[in-house]
């Protein structure tokens, strides 16, 4: 049995989340998905994505944060001279001022993008009106 490609994985999250959240809609609620018009089907693609979306956000700052202290703070400035200085904004929560300012020695910063796993394949969409197939020998 091979290895899945773990790159390939990052990088299309979303769909593939997506697309097993599909699965499960597609049985449910009494109408299969074949009986829901495109217009149905493309709703339901989109509030699947927006749940994922949420959910995908929550997942990278689990990851990122596995037992340390998260702080979640926007990257104001990066200046480089003998090192580098960061200047990061945080709200001033108790949780943030306890992993802050009262740590000492070292800290280490991740640097982790949600939006690194937003990629996504098209989902697929039952057309209310399917092509018309094109013979190539005409």
């Amino acid at each position: 049995m091979s290895q899945p490609d773990i790159t390939v994985a990052e990088k299309t999250l979303l769909g593939d989340l997506r697309d097993a959240v599909l699965q499960e809609i597609k049985a449910a609620d009494g109408r299969p998905w074949a009986m829901l018009g495109e217009k149905a089907q493309r709703a339901m693609v989109e509030r699947v994505e927006a749940r994922l979306f949420v959910s995908i956000r929550a997942a990278v700052r689990i990851m990122a944060a596995r037992e340390w202290p998260v702080v979640i703070a926007d990257v104001e400035s990066v200046t480089i001279k003998d090192g580098l200085k960061i200047v990061a904004k945080a709200s001033a929560t108790q949780a943030n001022v306890e992993a802050l300012a009262f740590g000492t020695g070292s800290a280490l910063i991740v640097r982790a993008d949600a939006a690194d796993y937003f990629g996504k394949h098209d989902a697929a969409i039952d057309l209310d009106e399917p092509q018309l197939p094109m013979d190539d020998a005409a």
